[in-house]
């Protein structure tokens, strides 16, 4: 589904594209913010797919019901780029 509601039962699967300037490979991270934009959690480094783009499954039975942000975060060279995802978590 393309909702950004989840169930806390549920697993969430993130897919995504980041480009680096002139072909280069930027370092991709993720992490998990609340509503007021602080660190709830790390995530590992998404999985490089063949195809260029990026994955990310999301266990969501950590979280308490709540809004949070998960922050895409592509770096080449020390020009980063950020994105933030909003997804609500329910009971």
């Amino acid at each position: 589904t393309t909702a950004r509601t989840f169930s806390r039962a549920e697993r969430f699967l993130l897919r995504f594209e980041a480009y680096g300037p002139g072909g280069a490979t930027p370092t991709v991270t993720m992490r998990i913010l609340n509503q007021g934009g602080g660190p709830v959690a790390s995530m590992p480094p998404p999985t490089r797919l063949p195809s260029g783009g990026y994955e990310s499954e999301i266990a969501l039975g950590g979280f308490p019901p709540s809004d949070y942000l998960i922050e895409i975060s592509a770096d080449t060279n020390g020009d980063v780029a950020k994105t933030l995802l909003a997804v609500r978590v329910t009971g």
